[in-house]
Formats: C-alpha cells, structure tokens, sequence
C-alpha cells in the first residue's frame, strides 16, 4: 500500500522531460534507499532520451555533507566547458535529492553556495518531501516532487482532525485506504478476496489517490508533482484520472 521510490522517480523525470529538462544528476545517500533512487534515475534517463551526467553518495552517519557537495560541484570552469549546450553551468539542469528534514535543508542551502551561476538548477525530489512547511527553506522553494494528490489527503486530514483531535501521521491515510479497500470488496459481487477482484485493471480511489495493484503485488499509484513553495506546496501537474493514462 505505501509508495515506491521508483515510481516517484518516473513521475518527476516524466514531468521534468515535459519541461525540457534532459540533463540529470543525484546526490544521494550511501544506502540501500539511495542508490535504488540513483539507479531509478540512471534507468529513467536512459529512456527517455535524457542523460544523468553525475551521481554523487554521501555517508548517511556523517555529520556534514559538504564533501559530496563539492564533489558535485568541481571547478566550474571546467565543467562548464564540458557541458552540453543545453545544460547548466555544472553540466546538468536537475538533481535529485531523495533526502528528508534537518539534512535535506542543509544540503539544499549547501548546494545553493556552490552551483554556479547561470542556468537555474531544477531539485527533484521523493516522498521524503511530503511533509508540512518544507517551503520555509528557501533554497527548495521552486523545487518538485512526486506525491499523492493533495486535495483527497487534506480532506481525511481535516475529519482526522476533528475526530481525534490531533493531526494524522503520514501512515494514517495508507491505513484508512487498506481498510476501505476491504470493506469495498467484501460486499463486491462474487468471491470477496479472489485474486481478479484485487487485480482489477481499473484499480480504486483512495484518500491518497488512484491506485491497482500487479500480479507480483507491488502497488501502482497516481501521482501528482508538486512544486514547493512557502505558501504551501502547489500541483503543476495533477495525478491521472484512470490507469489509460498512466505512464508506469
């Protein structure tokens, strides 16, 4: 029921390529969740006619990510003078960041400091942004990330809200969502849990969206890009209606 990290790495190159973004890279952490997204993106790029010109990993246990940072960042100059036409100054137009809370900021005011100017970089981002206020961090205002539409979540948060008097954890909706889809098909027609009513090609409609699941029980789901800003976060491309339109 949760979300997978590749299918938000497909919604936001999809939507970065739409953009006229074809240049990629990552700055990721050394684990097992990192490099999934960085291979995600490798893949993704590959394609979709992009290309990732740098991948970049970080120690998840140490204190300060400048290192990486500079990495990423080496002279510019040269850099520059390698790089595609169309890309930015440090040779790509986008970077993932699959990174969360108190380090995400400080790599994003981090990278800020280094990257050249010129070309605006594009941050790219996971499910690890899908949290309140992120846009009070200035250095991720304008950036995207995937995630499920906002409008359905909002709502079950506001019944939350008055029911038990608190805000809902994140994992509350992905709860609500299973337990319906119960209910839904024990009082379908025929056999309640047989394998075609789970399967259902035009999948079901949850407070976190569109979503089906495959025969190797994996979830697919419909998901929104939205664009951080301090205000609140803002759709620039809405979910799809139905399965037709999916891309994955």
């Amino acid at each position: 029921m949760g979300f997978l990290p590749r299918q938000e790495v497909v919604r936001e190159v999809g939507h970065a390529r739409e953009r006229g973004l074809a240049h990629f890279a990552a700055l990721a952490p050394n684990s097992p969740y990192g490099r999934l997204m960085a291979d995600a993106l490798r893949d993704l790029a590959s394609t979709s006619g992009a290309t990732v010109t740098r991948v970049e990993f970080y120690d998840p246990r140490a204190g300060d990510t400048a290192p990486a940072v500079k990495r990423l960042f080496p002279e510019a100059g040269a850099t520059a003078a390698a790089a595609p036409a169309t890309a930015g100054a440090n040779g790509f137009d986008a970077l993932l960041l699959p990174e969360g809370g108190a380090r995400l900021k400080q790599i994003a005011r981090q990278i800020r400091e280094a990257s050249p100017g010129g070309k605006p970089l594009q941050l790219l981002g996971s499910g690890l942004w899908d949290v309140p206020d992120l846009g009070s961090e200035p250095a991720l205002v304008g950036g995207w990330f995937a995630a499920s539409p906002p409008e359905l979540r909002a709502s079950f948060a506001q019944r939350f809200q008055v029911t038990y008097g608190r805000a809902p954890p994140r994992l509350a909706s992905l709860g609500y969502d299973a337990a319906a889809l119960a209910a839904v098909l024990a009082h379908g027609e025929g056999e309640a849990f047989s394998q075609q009513a789970i399967l259902r090609p035009n999948g079901f409609t949850g407070v976190d969206g569109l979503f089906r699941f495959t025969p190797g029980g994996l979830v697919q789901r419909g998901l929104a890009v939205l664009e951080v800003e301090p205000q609140g976060d803002v759709v620039v491309s809405p979910a799809p209606q139905n399965f037709q339109d999916l891309a994955y």
